[in-house]
């Protein structure tokens, strides 16, 4: 009765989004602390927030591991179990403290497995508790032992089947050893020679850092404790897309009605469009400055994280516009969330903070330059959309922020894939893509005309009329075709350029209108173009 009591009494807490992802990053930033107050750890100064950057996403991807455990073996709610779980997160400093209390090193407590292969792993699992593992403290396996304690009478107080509570126990087991030795998923893929662990994650960081698109722009290969920083940046990579992938699983086992009015409203095409932007800018330093990037395990999660945190920023920038689109919208966009009502302006505001949150975090696991660029176009996005400057309002200005943004992530992608200085960006290219992006821009205002001419809006289609603006529109994105071959410097892509030029000009005067035909155009010319340039 009372485990029952208390289960129940964890799960009633009244925890907001806000509150429970403030409590998770203050105990994270606490466990982080501890370990800097008990010497963790080589890095220098301020650069131990690298550590915390990796804590949050390691106990994120744990935390949500966990629920999704737990709610698939007892049908729990997956918010009620996420919330009871970030309540308890404060047993993340009991490692540490235990092995103080019995006179321990508490480094022994506070470490990664480091395995080199599957079978030494499934024996790691085997006998963590009782076996030849002894650089793990005690510390850490009376912590593991409460857990899981705790956690299979949480279970059997829900299913009241010990055969269920005992096949959580073991998978939420497994999983936390797997997190536990993370870093040796690295090793297995991306080992190359015949070393060890250890010797590996040195070896990759003295010989193998310039074209290990990861961390960049940070630190030189020198010194023992910017390795332990590339480490941690390493790692923030690898777990980036998995807390993703996860966050989309437990609100999809939550809610999947708000799941789906969530993607329903993100645009995926619209997010194809950066997405695609920052991975030209990747091939821009590939080709223009004979950047050399292996297809190895860490650059291909590098380009992972760059497409997500392209993708994200789209996401945030999407949810953050509604908000203030909510009069124009309810004339020229009624389907949309908020003025159809399947979603609240708090719910709105929370998707857009935790996509900004999670583009910014993505960005810094990659480049400084690009954390840099991200953090301005989330500016640009701010002054696009909200009071006091809503600059949409003005015409050209409307168009320019948005290719200044696709600047930004077209720089992004570049210095992801160079690790040099900023000035190594060919700017004289950049006046000419912004040229280009500022005519494409324009056809989006087309769909918004009837809700933009109420609100005052000054598009194209406002100012000139709905008839001449979309005439305006189509030549202007059919002349940003014409472009494209004086910016790439290959005037064979004419071809495609003047072909597609006048299929968008048709599309964009055709009724019924078609924003997404639009983008299948020009993705069909993305296509087209990169196979000339293949082939020729």
């Amino acid at each position: 009765m009372f485990v029952r009591a208390a289960i129940a009494k964890l799960e009633s807490i009244n925890l907001t989004f806000w509150k429970g992802a403030g409590l998770f990053c203050v105990v994270v930033l606490a466990r982080t602390a501890l370990e800097r107050i008990l010497g963790f750890g080589k890095e220098e100064g301020w650069w131990y927030w690298t550590t915390y950057l990796h804590y949050l996403l390691w106990y994120g991807v744990v935390l949500l591991g966990m629920t999704l455990i737990i709610h698939w073996f007892s049908r729990s709610r997956p918010e009620r179990i996420l919330r009871a779980a970030v309540i308890c997160l404060g047993i993340t400093l009991t490692p540490l403290l235990i092995a103080i209390a019995i006179g321990e090193d508490p480094h022994l407590s506070a470490h990664y497995a480091l395995l080199s292969g599957p079978a030494q792993w499934i024996r790691f699992i085997a006998d963590f508790f009782v076996g030849s593992f002894t650089d793990f403290g005690w510390g850490i396996r009376i912590e593991i032992m409460f857990m899981f304690v705790a956690l299979g009478a949480y279970m059997f107080v829900k299913t009241r089947s010990l055969a269920k509570s005992l096949l959580a126990t073991l998978c939420a087991y497994v999983f936390l050893l797997f997190m536990g030795s993370l870093p040796s998923v690295i090793f297995w893929f991306d080992n190359t020679s015949a070393l060890g662990p250890t010797s590996f994650f040195i070896d990759l960081f003295y010989h193998r850092f310039g074209t290990t698109a990861i961390g960049h722009g940070y630190l030189s290969n020198s010194g023992l404790g910017s390795l332990d920083v590339w480490i941690n940046f390493l790692i923030s990579a690898v777990l980036f897309p998995l807390f993703i992938v996860l966050c989309l699983a437990v609100l999809f086992c939550a809610n999947k009605n708000l799941f789906r009015v969530i993607i329903g409203n993100v645009r995926i095409e619209r997010g194809a469009a950066y997405a695609f932007i920052t991975f030209l800018g990747v091939m821009t330093a590939l080709i223009w400055l004979k950047v050399i990037l292996p297809l190895t395990f860490l650059n291909i999660v590098s380009i992972i994280v760059l497409i997500s945190t392209s993708f994200l920023f789209h996401a945030a920038t999407v949810f953050h516009n509604d908000i203030y689109d909510y009069e124009t919208d309810k004339i020229s966009n009624p389907n949309r969330p908020l003025p159809k009502g399947t979603l609240s302006t708090p719910q709105m505001r929370a998707v857009a903070f935790s996509c900004g949150a999670l583009s910014l975090i993505g960005a810094l696991t990659l480049h400084k330059y690009g954390t840099l660029l991200v953090g301005a176009a989330f500016i640009l996005a701010w002054a696009y959309s909200a009071p006091p400057f809503r600059l949409k309002r003005f015409l050209l200005i409307n168009p320019l922020l948005i290719a200044v943004a696709f600047l930004f992530f077209l720089m992004f992608g570049f210095y992801t894939a160079r690790t040099s200085h900023a000035l190594d960006f060919p700017l004289g290219k950049a006046s000419l893509f912004l040229v280009i992006a500022v005519c494409a821009a324009n056809f989006k205002d087309i769909k918004d005309y009837r809700g933009d001419k109420q609100q005052g809006v000054m598009t194209i289609p406002v100012v000139f009329g709905l008839g001449k603006g979309k005439l305006i529109i189509g030549l202007l994105s059919a002349f940003s075709l014409l472009l494209v071959p004086l910016l790439a410097g290959k005037l064979l892509l004419y071809i495609p350029s003047i072909l597609f030029g006048v299929l968008l000009y048709r599309a964009i005067q055709h009724e019924p209108y078609s924003e997404k035909l639009i983008f299948v155009l020009y993705a069909l010319y993305v296509i087209t173009g990169a196979a000339i340039l293949t082939l020729v």
